[in-house]
């Protein structure tokens, strides 16, 4: 009865093949079989434990990959977005420099009038007058115009009135100072129409002739020194 105890339990197991070949067969023991299901079980849980792994390594892989492209589409909308800003800033500093550059030339060209207008270029009379003499030498630089009632006698350039005067001869003495080293002078018998420090254009009226023929002395000087008055007069203007 005892040796019925301690003998151990023996399965038989057949493998048949499937090309008529001889089947095989042998035996195990329960407890191999109980060995051999746990080593499986064991294979089966770490196999299950590998793939739940890799799918969650996967999944976070994946994610990582959908966070990047999110990103990448992200900076992409925003590379567009700086290069609309980077073309819009282009044009206004085109526009920018387009208006600094008008300025500018705008700025010379006011500059070279308002020069121009400060150079004594026009002729003193209102109209065609008779030049019965003019003084061309160094001592003498002056022009003497014969002139009738009603001429005007005009403001050479832009200036201001700096001296009005008696003068024993002509009558006025009258200076207009420039600005810019110029200045030009009237004699006339007919009183001035102006005050001393007015401010005067090119073709103001500063005298009016009120006699039928008298003469007006002009001169032109530069820096104090009188100058030929033909060197800056334009016969056109």
């Amino acid at each position: 009865m005892s040796e019925n105890k301690n003998e151990k339990l023996k399965y038989t197991v057949l493998l048949v093949p499937n090309n008529n070949h001889r089947v095989k067969q042998f035996q195990v023991s329960f407890d191999f079989i109980i060995f051999s299901s746990a080593v499986l079980a064991v294979l089966l849980i770490s196999l299950a434990i590998f793939i739940a792994r890799s799918a969650s390594f996967v999944q976070d892989y994946e994610d990582k990959l959908l966070e990047k492209d999110e990103l990448i589409t992200e900076y992409e909308k925003e590379e567009i977005v700086l290069q609309a800003r980077i073309e819009e800033l282009e044009d206004t500093l085109h526009d920018a420099k387009v208006t600094i550059d008008a300025t500018k030339n705008l700025k010379e060209q006011v500059e070279k009038e308002q020069t121009e207008a400060s150079i004594p270029t026009s002729m003193p009379v209102g109209k065609i007058a008779s030049i019965p003499e003019y003084q061309a030498d160094e001592n003498k630089q002056y022009i003497q115009f014969i002139v009738d009632r009603g001429t005007k006698i005009l403001a050479t350039a832009d200036g201001t009135v700096r001296l009005i005067a008696d003068d024993d001869v002509y009558g006025y003495r009258l200076k207009l100072d420039f600005g810019n080293g110029y200045e030009s002078e009237y004699l006339l018998k007919d009183k001035p129409q102006v005050n001393e420090g007015d401010r005067v254009s090119r073709g103001n009226t500063l005298f009016t002739v009120t006699t039928d023929v008298t003469t007006l002395s002009y001169r032109v000087y530069f820096n104090g020194e009188v100058i030929n008055p033909m060197d800056v007069i334009k016969i056109d203007g």
